[in-house]
């Protein structure tokens, strides 16, 4: 009796801006995120393998996640080394379900010559799937030291 009695109360107002905070939050990252998630790593065993014919072969391991509602296609390839090249285990362009994930493997085979310098060549994959988005992924190849 006598009290003011309050609307809102500051531990209301504290809890109703910290859940719009958090609304906005997450629903900036739900819209910048990309189209597809690229990870790629090394597979397991030797991290290169010396070939007969004088090259040198990195096997990788691709993980790619189709946040997209449609399904899509990739093709790998190598911007650099110039005379490097893919060869992906299995069919080629790589089906990608929608909302899926595939892993598959490739060789990215590089001239023994590329590893003269160093035991290491920075190299840049790319991804190019069928909407046309392009994933470019730097990476470095393994090989033979002098």
């Amino acid at each position: 009796e006598g009290k003011r009695t309050r609307i809102v109360r500051p531990r209301t107002a504290i809890y109703g801006v910290l859940l719009v905070a958090l609304a906005v939050f997450l629903g900036t990252g739900l819209a910048t995120r990309g189209s597809f998630d690229v990870d790629v790593g090394r597979a397991v065993d030797a991290p290169f393998m010396e070939l007969p014919d004088g090259t040198v072969a990195n096997r990788l391991r691709f993980r790619v996640r189709n946040q997209t509602p449609n399904d899509a296609t990739f093709d790998i390839s190598v911007a650099a080394p110039a005379d490097a090249s893919v060869r992906v285990v299995g069919r080629a362009p790589v089906p990608v379900m929608a909302g899926q994930m595939t892993r598959i493997e490739a060789w990215v085979v590089v001239p023994r010559e590329a590893f003269d310098a160093s035991a290491e060549v920075p190299t840049d994959l790319r991804l190019t799937f069928s909407d046309g988005t392009v994933e470019s992924i730097p990476f470095t190849l393994l090989g033979p030291s002098r």
